[in-house]
């Protein structure tokens, strides 16, 4: 079979890319469709490779995007009569009067249409412009030069596979996307229409019939996610002297993880590796011996952190993440390195349990059966952000009738809360291997073969 991979982001290369997931079909006809900050990072696999036309589309079609994506939310909260919906919608400094109009252009078109047929009418009206775009017809001389048996969209996010794979369905070639996140769908990013969507679960399935009812459940796969293939690849593990070495950590200590959040998520971040580093310092006096391997958010470039670090130099050893800025800070434009996985492989298995605010990464400890910790209460007063609206987001609702994080309610109490979670005292990682199962379908590992025997299936009943 002869498969288009689209590869638009860091997000797509790593879990196709640095995964393997590409890596062994050599018996197929594949070819990655990449923009050019990828291309550098694909040569290597030996599949052909085409080079994606620099992205560009009108102003009009990004506002109605924005639009479409805020009436989706407030569909959502109407429909379901929940508002934690609108916490998904971020308030953003909006400096200078075009950015302010936009805001307000978005905000009240997407409130007029927060409905099931307000939603249908605005995607009609996105892709009735994508299609007088050049970029359109581009990808569109491209498929009918190449005539591909099946496009597969490697995440459902990107404005660009928009454009790419309407092109494919107007040709009468199947389609497929892949949603990227376990919390992608109730805040409104299932952007690109495809024939097919590849699901983590059971329950991303329910999502997508219960936000999008009309995608048939037959268009919906459930296939897992590569993002976590790498923790069952046994070279992806640096030795414990090794990476002690390399990150200038006491060999002897136990080690805890905090993962950083970007600014814009989590702005306070800074605060609660403050008041860790605060719980291990008063640990450490008592006889303990506990440092912190600090993984920044790829996406966070700021110095927020460096005077906490200036502060617990001996306890807080930062270990940057090895992704590449290719255009800017934001995720889209970020590139991870292959060395990456290598990297984050070794924090989870030598770390003994991971610190954030409400991140993924409970799920990558989880998988290495050891717990996690979220901090839940507010650092400082702050009137445009609560931390408590952090776990209101629906997919925190795939918690329900599970206790599989440790909660530290405040900061007086993360010292006694940091002595229960390094001994698992609460048990809590039998709880976090129950909500993994929610969130993804096990096992984790036949991702792979899971998603390429669901493209065999689809091409041979196309």
């Amino acid at each position: 079979m002869k498969v288009f991979f689209i590869l638009t982001d860091g997000a797509a290369l790593r879990n196709f890319v640095h995964s393997d997931v590409l890596t062994h079909r050599h018996q197929d006809e594949i070819f990655l469709w990449c923009s050019k900050a990828i291309i550098p990072y694909v040569n290597h696999l030996g599949h052909t490779v085409l080079e994606l036309p620099p992205y560009q589309t009108s102003g009009l079609i990004e506002l109605l995007r924005s639009a479409v994506t805020r009436a989706e939310i407030c569909r959502n909260a109407r429909k379901f009569k929940s508002p934690d919906y609108f916490f998904y919608i971020i308030r953003r400094k909006n400096k200078g009067w075009r950015l302010w109009t936009k805001a307000l252009f978005t905000r009240v078109l997407g409130n007029i249409l927060g409905f099931d047929w307000g939603v249908v009418r605005l995607r009609k009206i996105i892709y009735t412009r994508i299609q007088q775009t050049s970029y359109y017809d581009l990808a569109q001389q491209v498929l009918a030069d190449h005539k591909p048996d099946f496009v597969f969209c490697t995440h459902q996010r990107s404005p660009e596979s928009m454009a790419l794979i309407r092109a494919a369905r107007n040709l009468k070639i199947a389609t497929g996307a892949f949603v990227y996140s376990w919390d992608n769908l109730p805040k409104g990013t299932l952007m690109v229409e495809a024939d097919h969507y590849f699901v983590w679960s059971d329950y991303m399935k329910k999502e997508v019939q219960q936000y999008y009812p009309w995608v048939s459940p037959e268009a919906v796969h459930i296939t897992g996610t590569p993002q976590f293939l790498a923790y069952f690849k046994d070279s992806n593990y640096i030795s414990r002297e090794n990476f002690s070495q390399q990150y200038d950590l006491d060999f002897a200590c136990s080690w805890i993880c905090f993962s950083g959040d970007d600014e814009l998520t989590s702005p306070h971040d800074h605060l609660y590796l403050r008041d860790l580093a605060r719980a291990v310092d008063s640990l450490n006096r008592q006889g303990g011996r506990v440092q912190i391997v600090f993984r920044p958010s790829p996406a966070d470039v700021s110095s927020r952190y460096d005077a906490v670090i200036a502060e617990f130099p001996t306890i807080i050893k930062k270990v940057p993440p090895q992704w590449k800025e290719a255009r800017g800070n934001e995720w889209a434009s970020l590139i991870p390195l292959a060395e990456d996985y290598t990297l984050l492989c070794s924090i989870v298995y030598h770390c003994t349990a991971v610190f954030n605010v409400g991140s993924t990464m409970a799920i990558d400890f989880s998988i290495l059966n050891k717990p996690s910790a979220f901090f839940k209460y507010n650092a400082v007063h702050d009137p445009r952000w609560d931390i408590f609206k952090v776990y209101r987001f629906i997919h925190f609702y795939t918690m329900k009738g599970l206790e599989p994080v440790y909660w530290l309610n405040s900061a007086e109490e993360v010292v006694s809360k940091l002595k229960e979670v390094m001994a698992d005292a609460g048990n809590k990682k039998d709880q976090a291997q129950l909500w993994q199962k929610v969130i993804v379908t096990s096992p984790l590992q036949l991702a792979r073969e899971r998603i390429w025997s669901t493209l065999e299936i689809l091409v041979h009943q196309n």
